[in-house]
């Protein structure tokens, strides 16, 4: 695991299953986040225009990325 931020982390796990689900307990385990945070977190990144899937069967799945960089992209 690298050593980055949480929000940093759940991008990387989005970017690394990208065009499919990611379930809550994944990003959960890897980014060592609550629940809450996470989903304080997804809601955070859809903000600075990331477009995510949110699913509460599946997860979260990434879209697409805004057309600018974003500090968890730099």
């Amino acid at each position: 695991m690298t050593n980055i931020a949480p929000q940093g982390r759940i991008l990387e796990i989005l970017l690394e299953h990208c065009g499919s689900f990611v379930p809550a307990a994944t990003f959960i385990g890897s980014a060592g986040v609550s629940q809450a945070e996470l989903a304080a977190l997804i809601a955070s990144l859809q903000r600075q225009g990331i477009s995510l899937s949110v699913s509460s069967a599946d997860g979260y799945r990434l879209n697409a990325l805004p057309d600018r960089l974003i500090p968890p992209l730099i």
